[in-house]
This record gives structure tokens, C-alpha cells and sequence, in this order.
């Protein structure tokens, strides 16, 4: 028999007297569910089927669909799992809901995390919408009604917007398929192939593509505490037609979850470092000393870089959770950034080096996600 595990429950009512329908829904969080109940259902009611129940867990959606064409729908997302911090292992579980095709509420955190959020419950008539949420009894011998209750209206669902996202009116590209977002250039598309074959190549990879590879060998070089165990590679890192030395170090803590490349490195005999290129830290706008990056120290801990998303602003990858890939393609190198970040972890930037420490933002590419 399956554990129970946390899931939403979308119950339907309709019902038809003639000259008067009834329409409602209830949205509820619950931590009693068999896993093998979750599927993606859209449910039609009608005069001979005005009830419905389904089980959602992460991964899944349900719509009911009533007669006159109004509609509920609910879906499931779970955050990342992470092997270090607090409850890391235990990642957010997070509703969206839909009323009529317009989205009311937007990844609402309701279990996970190491602490469930209580109790949370959208009733939905015809008329009107309401969230409830109720505390979790610290004393689980209480009864939920000896716990603090809230109920909150939302305004009038006409005066939401329609999520053409969610409902569209042509054809999407699929959920999961990889898009380049700007620029066509042959690197791009190389890159774009591996992605839709491996997401992951680029999280921490060192040799992503089968052209060019890069070996990286263990380091013997006696460095800074935060740069122990670094491996290191000797190529034309910023396409002068050199080879520099670059080092490459992986980091997954609290702190730091992402990459650094240091491209030669100058120390004095106590191994400070007195030059060289450290990156994310150094393709900041600001120009930030090698010294007041982090892990070093904590003076920089907003460093980062953007990349224009065409029509949409711009990208921003923090410094401190990026992983830096470099690569050879057609006798040139190009830097692969990814991120651990909520926001940019669907984007991947594709850089190229220049002697000067510039480098071209050559393409931005995006995985098509789950619209919460």
C-alpha cells in the first residue's frame, strides 16, 4: 500500500433546478493521500454528473468544467531538492488556481519544507471566491478549530486578466522544449541540441559536448583554503590564440551552489593572489578585486551579470549559485553559465571571452516551463 503523501483535493459541485443552477468548488490541502490517486483529469459536469472529486499531487493538474463554460483548475509544482541546508531534502510543495481561465493565486506554498502550512481552502460559487488558511496546532493533540483561522475575499474574477499562458489561443511550444531567445549563431544551436537531449549537461558538467572537450586534471597548485581541491586545464581561454591556465572549482553549500574559473592566476609566496581573472565574481559591471569576491569574503555577495532577454528585460545570474562551463567550438571558447536560482534556473548564456576580460553575450537560450 502507497504512504500517503501531500496533495490537493479539487471537489466539484453542480447542480440544475430548472430555471436556477448552482455551480461551487472546494480546493483543499491534504497530507493523507495515496500517490497512486494523483493523475491529470479534466472533469465535465452535467445534469446526470454535477459531482466530482480528484487528487492532485505535484506534477499533475485538475480542471472541472461546468456546463455554461466556467471552469476551476488546479495545479501541483514542487520546488527544488537541495543536499545541504535546513529541510534541503525536503523541497516546497506549492498550488496555482485558475477560475474561469483567469489565475487568482500563484505558487502558494502549502506542505514541504520540514513544516506543513496548515490548513488551506479556496471556496469557489458563482458569485464569489475566498482563501482560508488555519495555523497548524502546535499542540497536535488540539483540534484545528482551537487554531487561528483566516478568510480572505478575493475581488471579482472579471477583474483578472485571461492567462493566455495557460490558455491559449494558438499553438505553444511544449512544455520542457528548449528556445533560443536571442541570436542564431552555430554555437547556439549545438547547444540548444545538447540541452533538449540533457538539461543537466550544463549543472557542474566539464566535458558537455563531444566537440572540443575540455580536460580538467586535479590540481597541485597550493591555493587560497576556499580554491582546495580545484582542477585545472591549460587552453585559449580568451581567444587570443594563447593558452591560458585555468582553474575550475565546484561548490554546493549553502553559500555557494555554482562554479569559479580562475584564468591565470598570479600569487606572492604566502599565496595570495596579486592578479588574474576570477569568474562569475569578475564579470560584474563593477570592476570588484579579486580579494573582495566571494568565497573569499562576504563584501560582494550580490555579484552577478544580466543578459538582455529580447522584449523581456533582462536576465540576472547571481555570481555565487552559477556554474560556468567552458568550451571549444570551431576553434574558438565560449563560457555556458547556468543558474541554481529561482528566476534565471530556466535560462542558460552563452559568453565569449576576449583578452581585454570583455566578453560577448553570444546567445540566451530558455527552457519552457510549467506556467504557475
Amino acid at each position: 500500500m502507497d504512504e500517503p503523501t501531500a496533495a490537493v483535493q479539487l471537489l466539484c459541485n453542480y447542480d440544475d433546478y430548472g430555471s436556477y443552477q448552482a455551480r461551487s468548488a472546494t480546493v483543499l490541502t491534504s497530507d493523507s493521500i495515496a500517490k497512486t490517486a494523483s493523475s491529470a483529469n479534466v472533469v465535465r459536469l452535467s445534469k446526470d454528473m454535477g459531482r466530482a472529486g480528484v487528487s492532485i499531487t505535484s506534477g499533475n493538474f485538475a480542471e472541472c468544467i461546468y456546463p455554461n463554460g466556467s471552469s476551476v483548475r488546479v495545479k501541483v509544482g514542487m520546488g527544488v531538492a537541495r543536499a545541504y541546508g535546513m529541510c534541503g531534502g525536503d523541497p516546497p510543495l506549492f498550488l496555482s488556481i485558475w477560475v474561469n481561465r483567469r489565475k487568482l493565486d500563484s505558487r502558494v506554498w502549502f506542505a514541504g519544507h520540514c513544516s506543513e502550512a496548515g490548513t488551506l481552502v479556496y471556496n469557489v460559487s458563482q458569485d464569489s471566491v475566498e482563501k482560508c488558511q488555519s495555523a497548524k496546532p502546535a499542540d497536535a493533540s488540539k483540534s484545528d478549530s482551537e487554531s487561528l483561522h483566516v478568510c480572505v475575499p478575493f475581488p471579482a474574477t472579471e477583474r483578472f486578466e485571461i492567462d493566455e499562458v495557460e490558455y491559449p489561443r494558438g499553438v505553444m511550444p511544449p512544455v520542457g522544449s528548449i528556445e533560443i531567445r536571442s541570436s542564431k549563431e552555430a554555437v547556439c544551436l549545438a547547444i540548444k541540441e545538447k540541452l533538449t537531449s540533457n538539461w543537466d549537461a550544463f549543472f557542474g558538467s566539464e566535458q558537455p559536448l563531444a566537440e572540443g572537450n575540455l580536460i580538467f586534471r586535479e590540481s597541485t597548485a597550493v591555493f587560497d583554503p576556499a580554491l582546495r581541491g580545484s582542477r585545472e586545464s591549460e587552453f585559449d581561454f580568451d581567444n587570443d590564440g594563447v593558452a591560458n591556465q585555468v582553474f575550475s572549482k565546484q561548490y554546493e553549500n549553502n553559500y555557494m551552489h555554482g562554479s569559479t574559473l580562475l584564468i591565470d592566476p598570479l600569487m606572492d609566496a604566502e599565496s595570495t593572489f596579486t592578479g588574474g581573472w576570477f569568474l562569475p565574481c569578475q564579470l560584474d559591471a563593477r570592476s570588484i578585486p579579486v580579494t573582495q569576491c566571494p568565497p573569499f569574503v562576504q563584501a560582494h555577495d550580490d555579484a552577478g551579470f544580466t543578459v538582455p532577454n529580447p522584449g523581456r528585460g533582462e536576465i540576472y545570474f547571481p555570481a555565487r549559485y552559477s556554474h560556468l562551463t567552458p568550451l571549444r567550438f570551431k576553434n574558438m571558447t565560449y563560457l555556458v553559465v547556468t543558474s541554481e536560482s529561482e528566476d534565471p534556473r530556466e535560462f542558460v548564456a552563452v559568453l565569449k571571452p576576449h583578452l581585454d576580460r570583455t566578453f560577448d553575450r553570444t546567445c540566451l537560450l530558455r527552457k519552457i516551463p510549467e506556467n504557475f
